[in-house]
């Protein structure tokens, strides 16, 4: 654009709208009926309870895979306590969905029960879990993490679907 179109010739008198070309509403009081909108509360952050008993609940899961003998208690607990400290913190988008978080579970599960697993060789060989065991605790403690965690990104989605929140886009 050239200064010869934004600059108005000297020879042409201005036009006279007879208002500003920009329009404001003034802020009326609460008489008059326009009440403008206070600043919305924060929203609450995501409570972790859910995806942590989500996470428990696939640990018990993957356990039913551990035969009669080797379902020691202290090797369950250890199961249990490393695949809960394994999980992630903060950092995540609020609702992710089940395919970009899979790798991450099952890379967690794998961890939370390779780990284990060697130290309970190391300390009962005769007791070793067999591959076996190994790979049918990582598949359904992996399938279990990942369906139960879905079900409740899912109650967080419909719930965000429910009460949205506005966005200047």
């Amino acid at each position: 654009m050239t200064a010869e179109r934004t600059v108005p010739s000297t020879g042409v008198p201005p036009r006279d709208h007879g208002s500003s070309p920009v329009s404001v509403m003034p802020p009326r009081d609460t008489a008059g009926g326009l009440r403008l909108s206070g600043p919305r509360p924060s929203a609450r952050p995501a409570s972790p309870v859910p995806l942590l008993l989500a996470d428990a609940a696939a640990a018990l899961l993957g356990t039913l895979a551990l035969s009669g003998t080797q379902r020691h208690s202290l090797l369950v607990v250890l199961l249990i306590a490393t695949s809960l400290l394994l999980r992630p913190r903060g950092g995540r988008p609020p609702v992710p969905g089940l395919l970009e978080e899979l790798p991450a579970v099952c890379g967690r599960v794998a961890v939370a029960w390779l780990a284990p697993a060697a130290l309970w060789a190391a300390y009962r060989p005769e007791h070793a879990l067999s591959a076996g065991t190994v790979l049918t605790g990582l598949v359904l403690q992996s399938a279990g993490g990942g369906a139960q965690r879905e079900a409740v990104h899912g109650r967080r989605r419909a719930a965000l679907r429910r009460h949205p929140h506005a966005a200047l886009v």
